[in-house]
């Protein structure tokens, strides 16, 4: 039998109170009582939608002003902005969410984007080496040698997160070479600190490195050379992955410390200079440049104390001149281990680890900086009428004018393609961008000479004309 409560409620879904009246309307016979009891309650739901409304509203404003606030104090730079659809599209860089209420009276809601920040670009690029640009090898005993890449090889010359030194006579290329290890950082957007106790200059520093070819809006972002002037290491926007300290003995006297006979002054440059980065970058990579010892007897070590060597658990190198290099000319330096604690460089102290190309014989005018396994061909042992013919012979002036003296009158178009593809397979190891652009300077300087003219379309030798020495 049902009881009194079931049998009040109604199939037809109507609660209990309320009536079919006349013409299917429903009716509701409830106490007045219930009603205020449910229109309380329903205006008591709408100031709570109502509340939350602003709330939410004004949560969403002031996140908003503060995010827009952070990006316009860490702006992304052109390059970021270049680097930003490829990590987005990875997945390695999103952009913040912010919940906007979309309209008084509804809980909807409506995600708007708050935009990125140079520091988060950078992190997610750091996170994006690591998996696609190999950026840390990890080896068997958790060590990364992968500082310093050698062209013609898979081997490198410098431990990631490690302290390394080098050392050489001057003149032998040394902030030449490590200017190089450094563009591989700031061209991967990655902060370089450059601590001078030298006599040259930051913007001189910043000059070489354009001048090997890193573009300008690189080199002066992420490439931060500092006179130093204080003993403390100069603060930055942003955390170093790699620190040159230029050179050792003057960064010691600096510190008011003798290189020649205090054995704890190499400690003292370390927890000065290098452990504050260290602090913030666990991965911070260290290279010290040093000199030879001044005695006949020590010019094949590190000049001052013995100990210097103990503090540095990375690689240890020594760079000695092989053939000079000038403006407008190459040479190179050979590259010998000194020491390698860790063992991964697969070589015994004393043995040559690669040779250190400078080569400004190009068109371009810029250096071109390399470390390569086999020594350069062209060498000091290679006839300076052989070395001077080679360089004549394979010219991008020498090619463009040969092409158009054997054909007499050649279109634009094929006389450019020919001479590419003649500059390519002389410079294989040449970007197309270089050559390209000594191309077109050798056809401005032929013309300009009287050598070539154009006719319409095409170009015409002017075989009356002596050609350009």
């Amino acid at each position: 039998m049902n009881t009194h409560d079931e049998r009040s409620a109604r199939d037809d879904g109507t609660e209990n109170g309320e009536f079919d009246g006349p013409d299917g309307v429903v009716v509701d016979f409830r106490s007045e009582a219930d009603l205020v009891q449910d229109i309380e309650a329903a205006h008591a739901e709408a100031l709570e939608l109502e509340e939350w409304y602003w709330e939410t509203d004004e949560e969403y404003h002031y996140d908003m002003a503060a995010r827009v606030e952070e990006v316009k104090n860490d702006p992304r730079d052109e390059f970021d902005k270049e680097a930003t659809p490829e990590l987005m599209d990875k997945q390695f860089l999103k952009v913040p969410q912010y919940e906007r209420p979309v309209k008084l009276g509804t809980y909807d809601v409506s995600p708007v984007g708050g935009g990125v920040t140079h520091s988060e670009v950078m992190e997610a690029l750091s996170r994006y080496n690591e998996v696609y640009n190999g950026q840390k090898r990890d080896t068997s005993t958790g060590v990364w040698l992968d500082v310093g890449r050698v062209e013609d090889s898979a081997r490198h010359l410098f431990y990631r997160s490690k302290l390394n030194y080098l050392f050489g006579k001057g003149g032998s290329g040394k902030t030449n070479l490590l200017l190089h290890v450094a563009a591989e950082f700031v061209r991967r957007r990655q902060f370089v600190v450059w601590l001078i106790f030298e006599e040259i200059t930051p913007t001189e520093l910043q000059e070489m490195m354009v001048h090997q070819g890193v573009p300008e809006g690189l080199a002066y972002r992420y490439f931060l050379p500092f006179h130093v002037t204080e003993k403390r290491a100069p603060e930055i926007r942003g955390v170093a992955s790699l620190v040159v300290i230029d050179s050792a003995n003057p960064c010691m006297e600096f510190l008011d410390v003798n290189p020649m006979t205090d054995p704890g002054a190499i400690t003292k440059l370390v927890t000065t200079y290098f452990d504050p980065y260290r602090s913030q970058n666990p991965d911070m990579t260290g290279i010290v440049i040093d000199h030879v010892g001044l005695s006949k007897d020590a010019q094949h070590r590190a000049s001052g104390h013995h100990s210097k060597m103990d503090k540095f658990q990375g690689a240890v190198y020594r760079l000695a001149a092989m053939r000079e290099g000038v403006d407008g000319d190459w040479g190179y330096s050979a590259l010998y281990l000194a020491k390698d604690n860790k063992r991964k460089t697969g070589l015994r102290t004393g043995n040559v680890a690669g040779y250190v190309l400078m080569d400004s014989s190009g068109q371009s005018g810029t250096l071109d900086v390399r470390v390569v396994a086999d020594e350069p061909t062209g060498t000091s042992h290679t006839p300076a009428g052989e070395v001077a013919q080679n360089k004549t012979t394979n010219g991008a002036k020498a090619i463009a004018e040969r092409i158009l003296r054997e054909q007499s009158r050649v279109s634009d178009k094929d006389w450019r393609e020919q001479i590419m593809e003649a500059l390519t397979a002389a410079h294989p190891k040449v970007e197309k961008a270089t050559l390209g652009g000594r191309m077109r300077k050798a056809i401005s300087q032929l013309n300009g000479a009287g050598v070539a003219e154009q006719d319409g379309d095409d170009w015409v030798h002017v075989p009356t004309v002596k050609p350009l020495d």
